[in-house]
């Protein structure tokens, strides 16, 4: 078994192989490199969580994905005395911009799932000025970090998750720190 390493130049052409992985994720070839040379730095549970996640992500549907997000909204909504609870102890929130937070966050989850059933379900004809074909299609990109600030650790953390998630990307979400 090799050692492991912390030194950032023992990754090689990680840059590469991630492209690569990212045209193709079901080439298991390029995927191994990089898993091999990411454990050797200990990030190997990482990134296998996260490639099982993409495949995951890319194998549901655009209602699939919006559909999640209204769930999350009507549990957000039945679950709401606890979310404000916790924006008034967590983010130091008074009671009215607590409901209010939570409002934004469900707004966002709705808003999302129905912005991504009118543009990801369907390519748009674009004009072609020399008489080409141009069509523009909306596809998931790949790998998003998600990081809530501190003030508003439930509406603009929901949104960021949400429009990623349902475009058909992978998340990372880290909370703020305070």
């Amino acid at each position: 078994m090799q050692e492991r390493s912390s030194d950032p130049e023992a990754l090689g052409d990680v840059e590469g192989l991630v492209a690569r992985f990212e045209r193709d994720p079901g080439d298991r070839r390029a995927f191994e490199r990089v898993e091999e040379q990411l454990f050797m730095l200990g990030e190997w549970d990482l990134l296998r969580t996260v490639y099982e996640a993409r495949l995951g992500v890319m194998a549901s549907g655009t209602a699939e994905r919006a559909d999640m997000l209204r769930r999350a909204a009507d549990l957000y909504e039945q679950n709401r005395g606890e979310l404000i609870a916790l924006c008034v102890s967590e983010a130091g929130r008074c009671i009215p911009d607590a409901m209010s937070e939570l409002r934004e966050a469900v707004d966002f989850l709705r808003y999302y799932a129905v912005q991504a059933e009118e543009f990801m379900t369907q390519s748009r004809q674009m004009p072609g000025p020399t008489g080409e074909r141009n069509e523009l299609v909306h596809v998931g990109r790949g790998v998003f970090a998600c990081i809530s600030p501190w003030n508003f650790p439930l509406a603009i953390f929901s949104g960021q998750i949400a429009a990623a998630l349902v475009t058909g990307n992978t998340v990372l979400a880290k909370p703020a720190e305070q």
